[in-house]
């Protein structure tokens, strides 16, 4: 920690020096954005009054991180360079993370039942899921089924879309009843932990490995990142063998 702030203090003193201090309109555009991760003005003003935190404070140290971005902006972007064979070496040594497993998009109507529920409830809820399952059989819209009868709050009023998945995301039951499915498929009754569900699928995605062309980018933004990390460490060193460094503990 001590290290860690001896840099900070290290950098923002060179900032001052190379004039990559913060400006006014950078400090209020960082501002305004930290206000706007809370639901309200007054929200924000009570946190920081709960964590003693004033205004100036506040400013105070955005202007301080923000010097030393600049200042690392000017310093280390220009030096960030990663050339096309070391990104094709990069796709090549790590080709296992690049592949994605097959998976599905669906949706599902689930007749929710609690795990302690008697008998009579059990059933009831089961002849519900059948007759909803009969309706998604006939041709009637799934989603306007879902959104009448699903008892999950998280797709309900998504028509019951759960989007993309793999098979391990979900539980095992509703997995291998999914995966089972063609396209455009209605599933029987599937019963798991948290109820009765009726799943449709929408689309079936195999396995593949991703083409370096889609994934180039990220491969060079990691690259460089890993660039910038050493290459900060070296410049804090740097600073830190022509300074002159008092620790009173």
């Amino acid at each position: 920690i001590l290290d860690d702030l001896i840099a900070v203090e290290l950098l923002y003193q060179d900032a001052q020096k190379k004039k990559t201090t913060a400006t006014k309109e950078q400090i209020d555009e960082f501002y305004a954005k930290l206000k706007g991760q809370f639901p309200s003005e007054a929200a924000f003003d009570e946190t920081m009054k709960s964590k003693g935190v004033t205004t100036a404070e506040i400013r105070d140290n955005l202007s301080r991180q923000i010097s030393i971005s600049n200042l690392m902006k000017k310093e280390i972007d220009p030096k960030l360079k990663v050339g096309d064979a070391a990104l094709q070496e990069f796709y090549k040594a790590n080709a296992a993370s690049f592949k994605e497993p097959d998976t599905v998009n669906a949706s599902h109507i689930l007749i929710k039942v609690d795990a302690a529920a008697d008998e009579k409830t059990r059933t009831a809820a089961r002849k519900k899921a059948e007759s909803v399952q009969k309706d998604a059989k006939s041709g009637k819209d799934f989603a306007e089924l879902a959104k009448k009868n699903s008892d999950d709050p998280g797709s309900k009023d998504k028509g019951g879309l759960l989007g993309d998945f793999k098979s391990g995301d979900m539980v095992k039951p509703f997995s291998d009843a999914v995966f089972a499915l063609d396209k455009g498929g209605v599933s029987g009754v599937v019963e798991t932990q948290f109820g009765y569900h009726v799943i449709k699928l929408h689309e079936k995605k195999p396995a593949r490995t991703l083409p370096f062309a889609e994934v180039k980018k990220d491969i060079e933004s990691y690259l460089k990142q890993k660039q910038a990390d050493e290459l900060g460490k070296a410049f804090v060193e740097k600073l830190r063998e022509g300074a002159k460094v008092q620790v009173f503990l």
